[in-house]
């Protein structure tokens, strides 16, 4: 383990190499200058990152885990799926899940996880919301929240909760606009209107 007060990860593994886990991968190794265990179920995934010298891709779920500081899910967004392969990244693990669809709690109650919500694309979105569950201990928000900065992200800590900060304000603002659309508003100026407020 390290301290939360004064290392940020020499080495994460992030699972999932589709366009989220991809993103967060080359983001870690690029800006942050942080290794990177990239695993994933199909080895053809691993053909964007063969020009990245700190990212190493990998099938092997244990090869990736077993010598990262910390670890981020990307997989789909599959309950029961994200459920199996976080309970095999061992209790002693940070652990970070990308989800944008679950709660934290849902999928684990370990006090070394917690959420790291990033936005597509991650070489661009600045935010990440760092996800707080019920037992999330206070390390491990720290360790998350260090591992934003250095990808040159702002972490905005929040806690577990359907949507967490950006979709529960972003639906209301689209139901809105969807019930402004069915109801013959005009689209353009909608949208005009929405992009300057």
């Amino acid at each position: 383990k390290f301290s939360a007060n004064t290392d940020t990860p020499k080495t994460v593994a992030v699972l999932g190499a589709g366009a989220m886990g991809m993103g967060i991968a080359s983001v870690l190794a690029e800006k942050a200058a942080i290794n990177v265990n990239l695993y994933d179920i199909d080895v053809g995934q691993f053909k964007l990152a063969e020009d990245i010298p700190l990212i190493k891709g990998t099938t092997d779920l244990s090869e990736a885990v077993q010598s990262a500081d910390l670890v981020i899910e990307a997989i789909p967004e599959l309950l029961s799926l994200k459920r199996e392969v976080v309970s095999k990244c061992g209790d002693d693990k940070f652990v970070a899940t990308n989800t944008s669809t679950f709660k934290v709690e849902d999928i684990s109650s370990n006090s070394n996880f917690g959420g790291m919500h990033f936005f597509n694309p991650v070489s661009r979105m600045p935010l990440v919301e760092v996800v707080s569950g019920p037992s999330t201990s206070e390390e491990t928000l720290a360790i998350l929240c260090k591992t934003s900065l250095a990808m040159g992200k702002v972490p905005l800590i929040c806690n577990d909760c359907s949507g967490f900060v950006v979709n529960r304000m972003l639906m209301p603002y689209l139901i809105e606009f969807d019930k402004m659309v069915s109801e013959d508003h005009d689209y353009s100026h909608i949208d005009t209107v929405m992009k300057n407020h």
